[in-house]
Parts: C-alpha cells; structure tokens; sequence
C-alpha cells in the first residue's frame, strides 16, 4: 500500500502546475526597463518646512545627548566628592554636624560631672565654643 501511495506522490510531483510562455525570459530585462523608463518622474519639491523639521531633528537629538551626558556626569562627580569627604571625615567631625552647641551644653550639664573652671576653659577652647553662645545660654 505505501508503494501505491509513493508512486502517485511522486507522479504528482513530476510535472509542474505552472507553465511559462516560450522564449518568455529572453526579453525580460529589456521590457521591465522600458516599462520604467516610460514611468513619469516624481519629484517631491524640498520645503523650507522639511529642511527645518530636520536641522530641529538634529538639534534636539543633539541637545538631548549633551543634557543626558551633563547629568551622568555631574552624578559621578558629586559621588566621588561625597566619597572623598567620607574618607576626609572623622567620626567625631560627622556627629558634631548634626549637633549644636546647645545640646552639647546641656548634655554636659546633664551628666553633672564636676569640672573645675580650668577644664571647662580648656574645652570651651579646645571646641572652639565662642564666649557668647555660653553667655547666651545662661541668659535664657
């Protein structure tokens, strides 16, 4: 039975559906460039409009990179500031900027340790706590 269905598989496959007229190539070539030769040319007129829609293009393809690139780097080099400054920074240099002078007065006075005027002149001092933030304090 396969057999049967081969041989008409095969005798289907033989001939081909399509025919193509005699000597059908031969001039092929020659016609198509004559059918394009006789086609009417077609000018689309260049508008001033057209040439500034694509110098505005360009232009803002242009302004969008530099901005874009502008961004990327002022973001790399505020991160390498902000780095340098973490490595430059103490721990007790970070703290203090989120401290004033008042709360620090108050801790000290809170833990009542007693310290002699010369201690307490040379932290003032050595703080660099100016006179009349302690003079204020005390006159609230």
């Amino acid at each position: 039975m396969n057999s049967q269905i081969d041989m008409k598989f095969e005798s289907l496959h033989k001939k081909s559906p399509f025919t193509v007229p005699d000597g059908y190539f031969e001039n092929f070539p020659d016609k198509v460039m004559m059918q394009i030769n006789n086609l009417p040319e077609q000018h689309e007129p260049t508008t001033p409009r057209l040439i500034f829609k694509r110098q505005f293009s360009i232009a803002a393809a242009f302004i969008g990179f530099f901005l874009i690139s502008y961004t990327f780097f002022t973001l790399i080099s505020r991160h390498q500031d902000s780095r340098k400054m973490a490595e430059n920074t103490t721990y007790e240099e970070a703290v203090l900027q989120y401290v004033n002078e008042k709360d620090l007065m108050e801790t000290m006075i809170a833990e009542e340790q007693p310290m002699n005027p010369e201690q307490v002149e040379d932290y003032l001092i050595n703080e660099n706590i100016h006179e009349s933030v302690v003079s204020d304090y005390f006159n609230q």
